[in-house]
């Protein structure tokens, strides 16, 4: 199914068609294309595993001499990883070897037959990542092979000063504010919780470039209309849907007009919204940029409106379900009545 497609989704992006869609350019949702230096992108990602620092550390003089000379002690840390194996003072490290051989001619053939083997860029983002982690547990963990007496203490010394350096250096690997996903229920617990008591056939739209529309399935249990992570552009036809869905969902978070919402809810079967009110206040147009080609969309669509035109951003207190740091969940059937009785709409 990979490599031919799927039925309902269609064929699998070719180089050519993907050069032609945004969403795959350097500020659309996937950032894979144009395809980097091999050289220069695996030397990066295995230069970062070895002194990309992440979080706090009990040694901050240590931390920042390793910050100012990164260069140099990641060249010194390859070499000893080298180093230790020719002088037979650790076994040669195989497994981190094999690894590295298939992440490189993976590597040639995805990018020979892109998008065939998913996005080339993961062989050396992750695969790399991988073999250094290789590299090192398989040199520093099995060192002093000959000393059949002392070798499991020595080991356990080196992997402790091993570890202990990798702390003081770089950090514990805890972001404040977090990286990549940030997934906290407690955030907007409420919200949650008001999510969950909703009939279980209750389907949620939300802004696609909000992080917490793709939290409403893991933590609401019940389905949003497509976010972030949802949208992906590998098949041709599935992405033309997601996109279609996207923009559909997009012209009802900025509807001006009361026919925009509900005849967009009835063809998506969406029971409420779930509004991040600042993205509707006065600074609207930079909150709503998210990725190409959704963002120039996005644009287009909010030319010569004003904070004031969108409705979902003062629907009348009856529609509300809750409002909750920042957010509002709204009903479309509460709404729908609330303005058939004429209910004036909230400031």
């Amino acid at each position: 199914a990979v490599l031919i497609g799927m039925s309902d989704g269609g064929p699998i992006h070719t180089l050519e068609q993907a050069e032609k869609e945004p969403a795959f350019g350097r500020s659309g949702r996937l950032r894979v294309l144009p395809f980097p230096d091999p050289g220069e992108a695996f030397g990066k990602a295995f230069y970062d595993s070895f002194t990309l620092s992440r979080g706090s550390t009990p040694a901050e003089g240590w931390k920042d001499f390793v910050t100012r000379h990164e260069a140099e002690i990641s060249i010194a840390i390859a070499a000893a990883l080298l180093l230790l194996p020719l002088l037979r003072l650790t076994p040669v490290p195989l497994p981190a070897i094999a690894f590295l051989a298939a992440s490189l001619t993976l590597y040639a053939i995805a990018r020979a037959y892109a998008f065939k083997l998913y996005s080339p860029e993961r062989y050396y983002s992750l695969g790399m990542r991988m073999v250094t982690l290789g590299l090192v547990a398989g040199v520093l963990g099995l060192v002093a092979p000959c000393f059949r007496r002392w070798r499991y203490p020595i080991r356990n010394l080196v992997c402790a000063l091993g570890i202990g350096l990798m702390w003081s250096g770089l950090g514990n690997g805890v972001r404040s504010p977090p990286m990549g996903v940030d997934v906290d229920y407690r955030r907007l617990g409420p919200i949650w919780d008001a999510i969950k008591k909703l009939p279980e056939d209750a389907r949620i739209a939300c802004q696609v470039g909000d992080q917490e529309c793709d939290n409403v399935p893991l933590f609401g249990m019940r389905p949003n209309n497509g976010g972030f992570e949802t949208m992906q552009p590998w098949l041709v036809k599935s992405w033309q849907r997601q996109l279609e869905r996207a923009e559909d969902t997009t012209r009802a978070i900025y509807a001006t007009k009361p026919e925009e919402i509900f005849s967009f809810a009835s063809k998506y079967k969406v029971s409420h919204f779930l509004i991040q009110r600042s993205r509707l206040a006065e600074d609207f147009r930079s909150r709503s940029r998210s990725f190409e080609p959704l963002s120039s969309f996005t644009r287009r669509l909010l030319e010569g409106k004003q904070a004031s035109d969108f409705l979902l951003g003062k629907v009348p207190r009856s529609a509300e379900v809750l409002r909750s740091r920042g957010y509002t969940l709204i009903s479309v059937a509460k709404l729908k009545e609330a303005w058939r009785t004429g209910e004036p709409s909230a400031e």
